[in-house]
């Protein structure tokens, strides 16, 4: 249940009222900067100020640079804007102080920027916040900090060496970061959502309850998404003000789509042939190359081992190439583009055999990179087409990924054939040390079973007929030795144990050497 003050509900049915009527008015941008202060006093905060995100999306480490809009800067962003101290003034940053300094950098981990990307709040730990306070010029706010098992928050890295004189602040929860996101659609009706701004909290003090944290958190969802439509409505403005960008923006949202669903196709999967003819398939489909194809370099040949082939090139889509020139993949060892291969062969870098080579496949333009499995070259990826063609950077940008991504799923590929080779070894070793126990246990029990019967003999018994030599002789043929073998260990001639053998089946009434066998076995004379 939230415990809002009617002071605050009122501000936020104010701005509400606002935001609905917005036109992108300097006018609006005013009354919201007041409110927006109003807000941040009713709830205690030092800080709460909105900046817009100038990037298309936000990735994990790279720089992204905001630009401040509305709001109460605090005791946070007083670095932020040159030669005047709002700090100490306790005064909102105006709009007409803007500057190109009244801005900062941000630099997430991987977890914040999924977390920021799917409109959740991130927690900005204290010593975050005052390193951005004291950057000066310069500010980046790098959110790697990670909550522990206990719920803390700690940052990864350690604290700052020049000030061993400052007291452990990185436990303590600074602030907040909630990302305000709008839903665009483009012109082929993809819709993609996009954080547009960022909604920084401050709290006044870092021993803020968690009910009072967890109502500035609510509070600051509630804002995002009342700012939402005059944020689009900045947006809009501004891509329309360049007649070329809507063009652009909308095949950057049909490629971000299209990246995101191939990603996760990639990923769906741990078997190797399955990632690697995915990746073949939504390149092929999203770049529209005459053929895509998955080229494994080893023992110097290149083998194509995936592909797939536009179907207007070959109505089934079928087509299979056994082959690739080698010196072909060696022209992408690295990311590379080539709109035109004749350009090549005039520089020198292609024979006139090797280009009629790939003219005569259908080769005219191509472009590709390596393709990693693990830590090691797998072979190439590379996308050709039958005429002279410009590869995109939006393209060539969507290959890198794609490939990269590829490659770590790849990585996972051979994780669980290693995991899954071991487990079957380990299950292996398993029953045969199980087997073998098994059949020692059985030795060693009709061992004890049998000796006694040995000893406990009655005269009347057969084998009490035998003389010892008899018996001896008994035992060896019983334990697989031949004639001349029994005669090296008794120091006899052969003829003499033959002797002895057919005295042996005589007194046992046996008829053959196998029967001897049987015979003591049965009687655990062996």
């Amino acid at each position: 249940m939230n415990n809002w003050s009617e002071g605050t509900i009122s501000i936020l049915a104010r701005i509400r009222n606002q935001s609905s009527q917005a036109d992108g008015g300097s006018s609006f941008w005013a009354a919201l900067n007041r409110d927006v202060a109003d807000l941040a006093a009713s709830l205690s905060l030092s800080t709460l100020s909105l900046f817009a995100v100038d990037a298309f999306s936000i990735e994990p480490g790279v720089e992204v640079r905001t630009r401040y809009l509305v709001g109460l800067t605090g005791s946070l962003l007083q670095g932020l804007v040159r030669g005047r101290d709002f700090a100490r003034e306790g005064r909102r940053l105006e709009p007409e102080s803007i500057t190109s300094e009244s801005s900062f950098r941000l630099v997430c981990s991987a977890e914040a920027a999924a977390s920021l990307a799917l409109g959740q709040a991130v927690k900005v730990a204290s010593a975050e916040l005052q390193q951005l306070c004291e950057a000066g010029d310069s500010p980046v706010l790098s959110l790697a900090a990670l909550p522990n098992s206990s719920g803390d928050f700690r940052p990864d890295r350690p604290d700052r060496p020049d000030r061993p004189d400052r007291p452990d602040r990185q436990g303590e929860a600074g602030g907040l970061l909630i990302p305000v996101t709008v839903t665009l659609t483009s012109a082929s009706r993809l819709r993609t959502q996009r954080v547009c701004g960022l909604l920084l909290l401050g709290f006044s003090s870092a021993h803020m309850s968690k009910e009072e944290q967890l109502l500035c958190e609510q509070t600051g969802h509630l804002l995002a998404s009342l700012l939402s439509r005059p944020m689009l409505s900045l947006i809009s403005t501004r891509f329309q003000d360049d007649s070329a960008a809507s063009p652009e923006l909308s095949r950057r949202l049909s490629a971000e789509q299209w990246l995101r669903q191939s990603i996760c196709a990639v990923h769906s999967s741990l078997d190797r042939d399955f990632v690697m003819q995915t990746l073949a398939d939504s390149l092929g489909r999203g770049l529209k190359p005459s053929r895509c194809l998955v080229v494994r370099t080893t023992g110097g040949a290149a083998q194509v081992l995936h592909e797939w082939e536009d179907p207007d090139f070959s109505p089934l889509g079928l087509g299979r190439t056994s082959q690739f020139p080698l010196f072909a993949c060696e022209l992408l060892g690295r990311l590379s583009a080539y709109s035109d291969l004749s350009l090549l062969k005039q520089e020198g870098r292609l024979s006139e055999e090797e280009y009629d080579m790939l003219s005569f496949d259908g080769i005219e333009s191509m472009v590709g990179l390596p393709l990693l499995q693990g830590s090691e070259s797998f072979g190439v990826i590379a996308l050709v087409s039958s005429k002279k063609r410009h590869w995109s950077e939006l393209e060539v940008e969507c290959l890198d990924t794609l490939t990269k991504q590829a490659s770590i799923a790849l990585g996972h590929c051979l994780d669980f054939q290693n995991a899954r080779d071991q487990l079957f070894h380990a299950g292996l070793m398993s029953n045969l040390t199980g087997q073998l126990i098994s059949a020692l246990e059985s030795v060693s029990s009709n061992r004890k079973t049998s000796r006694p019967l040995v000893e406990e003999k009655s005269s009347e018994s057969p084998e009490a007929n035998l003389s010892a030599r008899e018996l001896e002789v008994l035992r060896l043929i019983s334990s697989g030795y031949a004639n001349r073998e029994i005669a090296q260990r008794l120091f006899l001639t052969e003829s003499t144990v033959e002797l002895h053998a057919s005295r042996i089946r005589k007194k046992l009434k046996l008829k053959s050497r196998t029967a001897l066998v049987k015979y003591a076995c049965d009687r655990g004379i062996v």
